[in-house]
């Protein structure tokens, strides 16, 4: 079942649908033009994400329905723009349980003990398998059955900022039959520092079938991060992957850690997926 919102995200280009799919709530958008072989984009923090900056906790949005309609996000080849599956966090209070890479935690016992920003949650749970595993293994069938696309692993990616940097990557680590290509911005980086980093780039498949792309700002929370990024390129150079064929890192300069920064920027990362389509 699913329910039609306001105009925010209805042209002709496509509409915006409220549903509950393989378990978990999700904010939708939805192309008008759907074939088998339409892209499937799906992003953490639906509280953001596709609805609009009134309506967000903090006035901004990630720009992503602006992007579509103003012809920033380029379609495939073939002619198709992605269908968009936002999913709604189970509490944003718990948002650091659902993204923290889980086996990282368990690999580090000490990890809880060591958090001292007061932006942290109190419980010490530990969702984040089963967070993924309901995006790769619920979600993304769901989707695919209820709007008749045909999963492919090139026309799949997943998206996210600070910690849903960290989940994407360690979404397609835990689910390379599923995901493509991660797309993860202002990746945080210092809740599990240098080991966090060497653990996830470890973890990715290296096979050429699989994308990365990680970047950072360098102003705001982002100013910290530069230096975990030049580790993760050089570690994934450590590995053989190639640059532009494999991934991307890169620093953008005088940017930060929030949706304005991002929604600056959605448009060419998501277009450095779909042209590879």
């Amino acid at each position: 079942m699913s329910e039609t919102t306001s105009n925010y995200g209805n042209s002709e280009l496509g509409h915006i649908e409220r549903a509950h799919l393989g378990g978990r709530d999700l904010v939708i958008w939805v192309p008008a033009k759907l074939a088998p072989h339409t892209p499937i984009l799906v992003a953490h923090d639906a509280q953001n994400y596709m609805i609009p900056a009134d309506e967000t906790w903090n006035g901004r949005n990630w720009g992503v329905i602006e992007a579509l309609e103003s012809g920033r996000i380029k379609p495939t080849k073939d002619g198709l723009l992605p269908l968009i599956a936002s999913v709604v966090l189970l509490d944003t209070a718990l948002r650091v349980n659902e993204l923290m890479p889980e086996d990282f935690v368990h690999a580090h016992p000490g990890f809880w003990d060591d958090q001292t920003s007061p932006r942290m949650t109190e419980s010490r749970a530990l969702m984040g398998n089963a967070y993924a595993d309901a995006v790769a293994l619920d979600v993304i069938p769901a989707l695919c059955e209820r709007f008749g696309i045909e999963h492919d692993l090139d026309r799949t990616a997943i998206s996210g900022s600070s910690m849903g940097g960290l989940a994407c990557l360690y979404a397609v680590a835990r689910h390379p039959e599923v995901y493509g290509t991660a797309l993860a911005y202002s990746t945080h980086w210092p809740i599990g520092g240098n080991d966090l980093v060497d653990y996830l780039i470890d973890a990715l498949p290296n096979d050429s079938k699989h994308h990365f792309y990680i970047d950072a700002g360098d102003i705001e929370l982002d100013a910290s991060y530069p230096p975990f990024l030049e580790r993760a390129t050089e570690r994934l150079l450590g590995r053989g992957m190639h640059r532009e064929r494999d991934f991307v890192t890169k620093v953008i300069p005088g940017t930060g850690h929030n949706e304005t920064y991002w929604s600056e920027r959605v448009h060419t990362v998501t277009n450095w997926w779909l042209a590879q389509i």
